[in-house]
């Protein structure tokens, strides 16, 4: 009796006990509720004010609630218009402090962005820096900096941008 499979979920529900990851001694125990709702990852950079001709380092920080570290990252950029032109992109100094490896490919719209390290990153700091040159034919307009997609550790954390 301490082997029968009845509880379901997670096993299959049947007394017969279940082969694999369903089920087996213990499976009335087992936590089958929704995870703890996360705060959100808090994206963040400044709003920069630029000029026809002008070089800007553009930061872009993270915040990661206490209860959040990861070791890995992917996000993707939006593609910018022709004003602008994104001269490279770095490692944020907080990424460079844990010795991750960072890579990104410019010419890819949207512009894809990955690091990972064997060291966890949490609390707050520099993610990234972007370098981008404006246009000296651009006109005064407002040229939005857009994260398409961002996910920590491969996992689709809820996160919110101000720019």
């Amino acid at each position: 009796p301490s082997y029968y499979d009845q509880c379901f979920p997670p096993s299959q529900g049947t007394s017969l006990n279940d082969m694999g990851a369903y089920g087996g001694p213990g499976a009335c125990e087992w936590n089958t509720s929704e995870p703890p709702i996360e705060e959100d990852i808090l994206i963040t950079s400044s709003e920069l004010e630029a000029y026809p001709g002008d070089t800007l380092i553009y930061p872009i920080n993270v915040q990661f609630p206490d209860s959040i570290n990861v070791s890995s990252f992917s996000m993707e950029i939006g593609c910018l218009p022709e004003i602008v032109e994104v001269l490279s992109i770095n490692q944020g100094e907080t990424i460079d402090n844990l010795g991750w490896l960072f890579e990104s490919n410019m010419e890819n719209c949207p512009i894809p962005i990955w690091a990972a390290g064997s060291e966890s990153m949490s609390g707050e700091g520099e993610l990234l820096t972007l370098t981008i040159a404006i246009s000296t034919e651009a006109d005064s307009q407002f040229v939005p900096i857009n994260i398409e997609s961002v996910l920590f550790d491969e996992y689709d954390f809820s996160y919110h941008c101000t720019f």
